[in-house]
């Protein structure tokens, strides 16, 4: 196979592992096996391909596209991404090149997992369904202050309870 530097920078820059490339005017399923680079300049020097049976089954990661701003976020919160790509099980053809997550509903404390995801049908997830993808926190700020106003109230109750027990015991 003959390529340019550019077209081979531009389907390893894209997400994912699978690629379809036409050999010969026959449209085939890939993976990229192996990449070489020029240590000084970071160029592209060789590169393998390997094929993927059309007909059969094939474990690959997908890129996951996060859609939207959390609510979360706009309430002061920030989004924390645990993984950027899930591994699936299907055959090339059915396999789509990325998988969207709409999070704009995502509130502080939620948690987007694997289950939460719309994956083709005819296509598994090979990832628990259990598993964390990415979750809206509170900002550190948030966070010391509601460490600091639960302080506050906990030493009040402590106040109150020290008076009430010494206001018994006189």
């Amino acid at each position: 196979i003959k390529t340019t530097t550019r077209e081979l920078t531009r389907a390893n820059g894209s997400s994912g592992e699978v690629y379809l490339v036409n050999i010969r005017k026959v449209p085939l399923f890939v993976k990229i096996g192996d990449i070489q680079r020029d240590p000084v300049t970071q160029r592209l020097i060789h590169f393998s391909l390997v094929q993927m049976p059309e007909g059969l089954d094939n474990n690959v990661q997908i890129p996951v596209n996060f859609k939207g701003t959390p609510l979360g976020v706009k309430r002061g919160g920030r989004l924390v991404i645990i993984k950027d790509q899930i591994k699936v099980h299907g055959k090339p053809i059915l396999i789509p090149e990325h998988i969207d997550a709409n999070i704009s509903r995502m509130d502080i404390g939620d948690k987007l997992t694997v289950h939460d995801l719309t994956i083709p049908s005819r296509v598994d997830a090979i990832n628990k369904n259990s598993e964390v993808i990415a979750v809206c926190r509170p900002s550190e700020k948030k966070i010391s202050m509601l460490a600091d106003e639960l302080n506050e109230k906990s030493s009040e109750m402590v106040n109150k309870e020290y008076n009430s027990f010494f206001s018994i015991a006189i």
